[in-house]
């Protein structure tokens, strides 16, 4: 497991954790033009870029892809 030297950032944190569906993604924004994925600790960057991309009329989903693997490989 590779852990962030830096802060999250993106939302609060809920005094009660909630469980993750092992081998689903979330989608935090929706869009209908072009998405991003999250991989690992680049979710802000999505939002950045997601904002970035919006300043040029495009409309941008970005999802939480955390559990995404390479081709071929089993659950």
């Amino acid at each position: 497991m590779r852990l962030s030297a830096r802060e999250g950032a993106g939302l609060t944190l809920p005094e009660r954790g909630a469980v993750l569906e092992i081998g689903r993604g979330r989608v935090l924004r929706e869009g209908s033009t072009i998405a991003l994925l999250s991989l690992g600790t680049r979710l802000q960057e999505c939002f950045e870029g997601a904002d970035e991309l919006g300043h040029y009329g495009l409309s941008v989903t970005v999802a939480d892809a955390r559990f995404a693997k390479p081709a071929g490989m089993r659950a």
